[in-house]
């Protein structure tokens, strides 16, 4: 009972709960901790996953929860065009500071000493508390006696879920960017705004990738299928090139301006199309000679995209 319960629910603790509370015996203990342990264990080798949503899915039910979670996992955020960042000096007088803030677009500006070197960060928060006193103090206050010193800074190299997860801890509306090897210079900054598009952009490409996911199949190497005017997909074999690398060493979405929506990976030993197998990107799959890249993007970028793998792969 405890390996069924076990295996079959993916609940091997609370099964082991469940039937010692029903019987009462200690000396269970060792055997049913073993039966649930071996059963959990075969089911995921085998079905590697849930004995009811492959049920559901064999009857045609779409299951996606959880896909999502890791969309901006593997977008960094170099990925993105940095927002200006808005500097002034810290020996900056109290009046023209708030003229700059109240013209800005920016709501946090940040300040620089005299090597140009940031050491403090100013938003409406920093200024609220001596707005009462204004006319008293706006001739002997300057910037740097107003700043926040404690700057929360994200590396280049950091990914978006990171970012997200620190924009919900923090009550801030923009992070300024650096790079580790010269955390003083600041590179740009991101926002708030900049996160949610990215992981909207991302979720509509793979939503599209689910639901063309049968289409996928029929489309043939090299034929472009227009989706939306402007767009098509295409398939196309990976290039001699590209084989071995990663999706994220290649950037194909920097440097092509394409979309990898789907990965068939076919069985050289097979001809049966239907027996290939569709794997979702991830930024650290290596392709391999017998992969099949979908394509999505704009007509002109796929057929520039097109026509550099061909030549490499006659090269």
């Amino acid at each position: 009972m405890g390996a069924v319960l076990g295996g079959i629910n993916t609940i091997p603790i609370t099964s082991i709960l469940i039937i010692f509370e029903m019987t009462q015996n200690y000396s269970f203990i060792l055997p049913l901790m073993l039966a649930v342990i071996v059963s959990t264990t075969l089911v995921q080798m085998i079905i590697k996953g849930s004995v009811h949503v492959k049920h559901l899915e064999a009857e045609g039910y779409k299951i996606s929860a959880g896909k999502e979670i890791n969309i901006l996992k593997a977008i960094k955020v170099s990925d993105l065009k940095l927002n200006a960042i808005e500097l002034v000096d810290e020996n900056t007088p109290l009046p023209k500071l708030v003229g700059k803030i109240i013209a800005s677009p920016n709501s946090t500006f940040y300040t620089v000493n005299s090597k140009g070197i940031i050491n403090g960060a100013i938003s409406e928060s920093e200024l609220r508390p001596i707005i009462t006193d204004y006319d008293t103090l706006k001739n002997v206050i300057v910037a740097k006696d107003v700043i926040n010193p404690k700057i929360i800074t994200i590396d280049i190299a950091d990914n978006l879920d990171y970012v997200l997860n620190l924009f919900s801890k923090k009550n801030l509306d923009q992070f300024p960017v650096v790079d580790k090897e010269n955390p003083d210079k600041i590179l740009g900054a991101i926002s708030r705004q900049q996160v949610l598009k990215a992981y909207n952009h991302e979720s509509l490409k793979y939503n599209l990738a689910d639901g063309l996911s049968t289409e996928f199949k029929a489309i043939e190497e090299n034929n472009t299928t227009n989706i939306v005017k402007g767009f098509s997909i295409v398939e196309q074999k990976v290039p001699l090139q590209f084989t071995g690398k990663t999706l994220a060493q290649l950037k194909l979405r920097n440097l092509y301006n394409v979309e990898v929506l789907m990965i068939k990976n076919i069985n050289p030993l097979l001809d049966d199309q239907q027996n290939q197998e569709i794997i979702s990107p991830d930024p650290n799959y290596v392709l391999k000679r017998e992969d099949i890249l979908v394509l999505f993007g704009k007509e002109d970028k796929i057929e520039n995209f097109v026509k550099i793998s061909m030549n490499k792969r006659n090269f």
